[in-house]
């Protein structure tokens, strides 16, 4: 009798994503948003950066 095993172990990538320097709000990626919604501000090189992992649905 044969075992088989399903992989539990999910997919993800890396999404760089980035924060209001004006009114800290976010995340937001950066593809598609390039103003924050909240106060209408510009992303600047003063908007902080950060990656997060986004998870495959499978």
């Amino acid at each position: 009798m044969s075992k088989s095993t399903s992989s539990s172990a999910k997919t993800y990538t890396w999404v760089t994503v980035w924060y209001c320097d004006n009114c800290r709000d976010g995340p937001h990626t950066k593809l598609i948003v390039d103003y924050c919604p909240l106060c209408g501000h510009r992303r600047c090189p003063y908007c902080p950066r950060d990656e997060i992992k986004r998870y495959d649905n499978r």
